[in-house]
C-alpha cells in the first residue's frame, strides 16, 4: 500500500511516520520544507506560502503532476492549513481518498479571522473522506463549517505496560511551610495508620 503524508516539520508527523513505517507500507511525504523524518522512502517539497500568484500556480502544477506520477492508494493529511487545502482538492478531483487530521487551532481558531481562511478550511474538510480530531470540541467546530462531514475522535494513548506492585508510601514533596499544612498531613497520616500499619509516611 503506498501512502502519502502531508503535514509540516513536526515531531508529531515524524512519530506517527515512524510508527506508521512499522507496518511495511510505502510512505511518501510532501511537505514545505525538507524534513529529515525516519520511515519515508522520498520528501517531496512544494511550498504554498507564497503571496506570488505565480508561484502559486507553479507549485499547484507540480502538486498534480506528482498526484498523477506517484498514484498513491490514500493520503493523510496533517493539519488543516493552505497546503491541506490543494492537496485536498486536486485529490478529489484525480478520485484519491483523503484522510484530514486536524490539530486544533487549524479548525478552532484560524476559520475565524477572515472569510478567506473559512473557506479554505469548509473545502478542504469536504475533500476528505475522514476527517480525525484528539477532541470533541474540535469535532463540533468542524461540524459547524461543515456538517455533513465524516468525524472520526481518536485519542492518543499510551502503550500498555504491565503494572508494578506499589509500595506501600504514601510521598508528601511539599516544602515544609505554613502554606503546606505538613503538620495536617501527619495527622491524617496518623489516622490512616491506625488502620493500616504496614504504611509508612515520607514528607
Amino acid at each position: 500500500m503506498k501512502i502519502l503524508q502531508v503535514g509540516p516539520n513536526s515531531v508529531h508527523v515524524s512519530s506517527y511516520i515512524s510508527a506508521l513505517s512499522e507496518t511495511e507500507k510505502d510512505i511518501y511525504l510532501v511537505s514545505e520544507e525538507a524534513c529529515d523524518f525516519q520511515g519515508v522512502k522520498e520528501n517531496f517539497v512544494i511550498s504554498f506560502r507564497s503571496l506570488n500568484p505565480i508561484a502559486v500556480l507553479k507549485s499547484i502544477r507540480l502538486l498534480k503532476q506528482l498526484l498523477v506520477k506517484l498514484k498513491p492508494d490514500v493520503i493523510h493529511i496533517h493539519q488543516v492549513n493552505r497546503a491541506a487545502y490543494f492537496v485536498a482538492r486536486i485529490a478529489q478531483k484525480l478520485n484519491i481518498r483523503v484522510v484530514t487530521t486536524a490539530w486544533g487551532s487549524d479548525v478552532l481558531l484560524i476559520p475565524k479571522q477572515n472569510a478567506f481562511f473559512k473557506y479554505l478550511v469548509t473545502q478542504t474538510l469536504k475533500n476528505a473522506a475522514i476527517v480525525t480530531a484528539d477532541s470533541q470540541d474540535m469535532i463540533e467546530a468542524m461540524k459547524a463549517l461543515h456538517p455533513q462531514g465524516n468525524y472520526k475522535l481518536l485519542q492518543y494513548g499510551i502503550d500498555p505496560i504491565q503494572a508494578l506492585e506499589k509500595e506501600k508510601i504514601i510521598y508528601s514533596n511539599r516544602l515544609h511551610e505554613p502554606l503546606y499544612r505538613i503538620e495536617k498531613v501527619i495527622e491524617y497520616f496518623n489516622q490512616f495508620s491506625a488502620q493500616h500499619p504496614d504504611w509508612k509516611l515520607v514528607i
